[in-house]
């Protein structure tokens, strides 16, 4: 079709540009009308493609005057909305989908857009709610979705199809706008989730059997992967879309902050932390690399640095103006931030900030879990059972309407000791998330906690062989040595340290299985890394002083069953006796021990315990006269790892 021509009048003034509408459709009764009624008196013009509707679709569509053509569905999005571009005539295109609306107040501003100079397109905020995590909150995207008409502007891609390639091509501008779009395309009340997400891994793997070297289409794939919960799988994704040329910084950085989301979820917390500061290299208008970076952080016990990460993302986050930075962006989320800030400052023992943190996020949501459930441990600190548990059940209410936020509640409970409770909700939680490697190293926690050390055991192989992590590893060495498993003991130790390097008690307890077994150079090696991971070690300074004490009496460093001399006379190697491996936590704090928590022996505790979202154990405060757990730098606590009353 012919496009307007911009007309001057006898009287000098130049007449409206004319808008079209550009829009494919299926099967959206439900929807198209919200949307055409939010253009009415904005759209000069529409044009519907109907890819096979056998609902009223079509009756809707012309209701309000719509040009509707009918297109042969092929499994590709960018092929059915050429279509609708080839149909309009007017000057400017704007491209909805039925599951969207202009917001009201912005009519008069998009059409004020509409000019004869300026960009060769638009950027429009897509507002999508989100309903599976904590606190109502929504995601916005930044697309070019009003454009010039140019027949060489073309959409690519069968899914998350984008016009931005071809407009570069023609060597076009795209600014900001402050318009926004309301979708509910991603919110599970509105549409079918699953259907949805299998059929964009359908065609964005077509995609990339056409196109293998397309890092949008990677980086997409990868955001289906990581909402289907196939982590591993999304992580390949992300990382292939950064190794491809093409992706905008900005692009980039959404990308390295997806994939540090993918990394904590498999425990890889300092993988997660180094991609948000890549994410904020790229781009640093970007606020959600500062909250995923915090959440990193407090698992690592760096709680100090989390909490300025969560000042940063709330300053970048509450910036005025209704447009983004950026390509994305996530409406502040402020109950859940200052709720995870309270979280560090409670780690922190700054109990009087973190208390203010959780009062203030539940004035901006009075219905914030996780703010509930920071007031239960402040509660509980004060003495305050009745509070406490009011509070707790508060968040275990509210928590029956989001699934996922079931683990915040597993960990809470395992802060406060309760571990039939902890169990409970982490059973809750995988039943929405079944293969959720968070959710399962808890639940293998609070099983060996409640004396069920075989289901425990259960657990971590299963972890080891779906998402290999140091930690389950160090939980299974951690098992057989329970078992008097030195060796079985020694392979777990040597696994866990391929994948976390950074704990002291996995070369610890290493060096004290290969001394068990007679191999004491290794036995020497191992225990000299702890000692330098934790100087001034107590546990590791004795076992050191074992080791001189062989090599004194003239014990060989090779093997088991070698031989020795003494003034010339073979002997057998000695065999001293190698003590119970006692607790350790990093950073030389002193021993404490504890009866067992699984066999109730009076052996020193050595198992992992309690991932939580502070990295910390509350047992009582300073203030109170009680001892408080403090974190190793992993984020964990073990049991058994106290430091006295000053």
């Amino acid at each position: 079709m012919k496009r307007n021509k911009q007309k001057g009048t006898s009287s000098g003034v130049t007449r409206r540009l004319a808008l079209s509408l550009c829009m494919i459709v299926k099967n959206e009764e439900a929807n198209l009308g919200r949307c055409l009624e939010s253009v009415k008196g904005v759209a000069d013009e529409i044009i519907i493609v109907d890819t096979g509707s056998t609902d009223r679709t079509v009756g809707i569509a012309r209701q309000y005057g719509a040009k509707i053509f009918s297109h042969q569905w092929n499994e590709d999005f960018a092929a059915a909305r050429n279509v609708s571009l080839q149909s309009a005539a007017s000057d400017w295109i704007l491209v909805l989908d039925a599951d969207e609306a202009l917001a009201e107040e912005d009519q008069g501003r998009l059409r004020a857009l509409l000019r004869q100079d300026g960009p060769t397109a638009y950027l429009l905020n897509i507002v999508s709610p989100v309903n599976d995590r904590r606190s109502s909150h929504a995601v916005i995207n930044a697309f070019p979705r009003l454009f010039r008409n140019h027949p060489e502007i073309r959409f690519e891609g069968r899914c998350h199809e984008q016009v931005s390639p071809s407009i570069a091509r023609i060597g076009g501008t795209v600014s900001p706008s402050e318009i926004r779009v309301h979708h509910r395309g991603y919110h599970g009340l509105w549409v079918d989730l699953p259907a949805k997400r299998q059929r964009n891994i359908r065609l964005l793997s077509k995609q990339l059997v056409d196109h293998p070297d397309d890092p949008s289409a990677h980086f997409h794939l990868g955001e289906v992967y990581a909402l289907e919960g196939r982590i591993g799988e999304a992580i390949a994704s992300y990382r292939a879309a950064l190794s491809l040329p093409g992706l905008p910084p900005a692009n980039r950085s959404v990308t390295r902050r997806s994939l540090a989301s993918c990394l904590l979820n498999r425990q890889r917390y300092e993988e997660s932390w180094q991609e948000c500061g890549l994410a904020l290299k790229e781009d640093p208008r970007y606020a959600m690399p500062h909250l995923t970076g915090a959440i990193a952080l407090g698992k690592l016990g760096r709680f100090e640095t989390a909490v300025e990460q969560i000042d940063l993302y709330l300053a970048k986050a509450n910036r005025k103006g209704r447009s983004i930075q950026g390509v994305l962006a996530h409406e502040p989320n402020q109950a859940y931030a200052l709720s995870f800030k309270g979280n560090c400052l409670f780690a922190l023992r700054e109990v009087d900030r973190a208390l203010d943190c959780y009062r203030t996020a539940l004035s901006f949501d009075q219905d914030s879990p996780d703010g509930h459930l920071g007031m239960g441990k402040i509660h509980r600190l004060q003495g305050q059972a009745q509070e406490a548990a009011a509070a707790l059940e508060k968040a275990a209410t509210l928590f029956e309407q989001m699934p996922h936020g079931y683990l915040a509640l597993a960990e809470t409970y395992a802060e406060l000791g309760r571990w039939s409770e902890t169990l409970a909700a982490c059973e809750q939680f995988l039943q929405a998330c079944p293969e959720d490697t968070g959710g399962l190293d808890l639940q293998a926690q609070a099983l060996l906690k409640l004396g069920r050390p075989a289901e425990a055991e259960a657990i971590y192989r299963r972890l080891v062989n779906q998402a290999p992590s140091g930690m389950a590893y160090f939980a299974l060495a951690c098992l057989a040595d329970t078992h008097g498993d030195r060796p079985g003991a020694a392979v777990f130790c040597r696994k866990a340290w391929e994948f976390e390097q950074t704990d002291a008690r996995i070369p610890f307890l290493l060096g004290c299985c290969l001394i068990e077994a007679g191999e004491y150079r290794e036995a020497l090696a191992a225990l000299l890394e702890a000692e330098r991971l934790a100087p001034g070690t107590p546990e590791i300074t004795e076992r050191l002083k074992l080791l001189g004490r062989l090599l004194k009496v003239g014990a060989p460093l090779a093997a088991p069953g070698a031989e020795r001399e003494v003034h010339g006379t073979p002997h057998p190697a000695p065999r001293i006796a190698n003590p119970p491996v006692p607790p350790l936590c990093k950073g030389g704090v002193g021993v404490f021990r504890t009866p067992h928590p699984v066999l109730g022996t009076g052996m020193p505790v050595r198992l992992p315990v309690c991932r939580t979202p502070t990295g910390y154990t509350q047992t009582g405060h300073p203030a109170g006269g009680h001892k408080a757990a403090l974190p190793c730098a992993d984020g964990r606590s073990p049991p058994g790892c106290r430091i006295a009353e000053r």
